[in-house]
């Protein structure tokens, strides 16, 4: 987003927590709050108008965020589903929506290799559990045996406790009748990544909710299938002309890795009996499955780009400041 706003003409200077270093003697219009938003409380003040970025995976954010909101004088979020985050908890500072957005020269459909593999499954996100990857493997070795010509790629990232948890589940993949995962092990760049999308036929996350869901979108620039669960953000990018939703039921949410910052919270649980038809469904119907990832492609290069996001930035950053501008857009 940075690099995007500079193309737009905005003069961006970007600082990390440390006091060392942050801008010294430096005029600024505005100043722009990203990362979890209870460390904000040390960030210095050093503009008129502070703006902090906000987004969150449960129905409504935690007390913490919505008291450090306070030290904002308005908030930007990704998707329609964090307005509705923010606005659950009470909070009535001016909210814009400044979605997330892939680089269309590097997250694209061309190219695909097309020699002959397994059908591949890819989930790409965070070793936690939020992005229910025990739900996603359950649902996998249901869907399929090793007689299946499939294979499922997981690039779980970061958080090792989460990680030794996934391989835990892997456990039951030991048995001879198994069908096919492989646990990446090296996390490649932003290239890599796109190469990894593109030697993939289906993105598969039932998560349990995002604030963005920046890998589902860029599996989509790159032409996959995609399936993931019909609910928070994502439902802005991914519809049924695009993608396979899941049906979900509302409970309780559960993180170990970031307990208090949804207690008292809800979240998705979808359906793996859905998840075990859709996984079988694209499967079966592989030519129907590329034209959805073909679709899915299309929307994500012409609507969901780095540049778009950043123009829509600068409109928010140019315009005449009126705390009661621009609410819940």
């Amino acid at each position: 987003l940075a690099r995007a706003l500079s193309g737009e003409g905005i003069d961006v200077e970007a600082f990390a927590l440390d006091a060392r270093t942050q801008p010294k003697n430096r005029a600024f219009s505005h100043s722009l709050w990203m990362g979890l938003p209870h460390r904000w409380q040390f960030l210095p003040q050093l503009a008129p108008t502070r703006i902090g970025y906000m987004v969150y995976e449960a129905d409504v954010i935690p007390d913490v965020y919505r008291t450090v909101a306070e030290r904002t004088t308005r908030l930007w979020t990704a998707s329609s589903f964090g307005v509705e985050t923010i606005r659950a908890a009470g909070v009535r500072l001016p909210v814009d929506i400044v979605p997330g957005g892939i680089d269309p020269k590097v997250f694209h459909a061309h190219g695909r290799p097309l020699e002959e593999r397994p059908w591949t499954f890819v989930a790409i996100g965070k070793a936690e559990a939020r992005k229910n990857y025990e739900g996603l493997l359950r649902a996998y070795g249901d869907a399929f045996t090793a007689r299946d010509h499939v294979r499922l790629r997981i690039l779980a990232t970061g958080y090792d406790r989460g990680r030794w948890r996934l391989l835990h589940y892997l456990e039951d993949f030991r048995r001879t009748d198994a069908p096919r995962v492989e646990l990446l092990d090296e996390v490649p760049d932003e290239v890599g990544v796109a190469d990894l999308l593109r030697a993939s036929d289906v993105f598969v996350l039932p998560t349990h909710g995002e604030g963005w869901g920046l890998p589902i979108l860029e599996a989509m620039a790159c032409g996959c299938c995609v399936i993931t669960t019909n609910w928070s953000a994502p439902t802005d990018f991914v519809d049924p002309a695009n993608g396979l939703l899941l049906d979900y039921r509302l409970v309780k949410a559960y993180c170990p890795y970031f307990g208090r910052l949804f207690a008292g919270r809800s979240w998705a649980e979808p359906r793996v009996d859905q998840l075990v038809s859709y996984l079988r469904w694209t499967y079966e119907n592989q030519d129907d499955a590329r034209a959805l990832g073909q679709r899915a492609a299309l929307d994500a290069g012409a609507l969901w780009t780095w540049k778009q996001a950043a123009v829509k930035a600068k409109q928010l950053l140019v315009a005449e400041h009126d705390p009661g501008r621009g609410t819940d857009r």
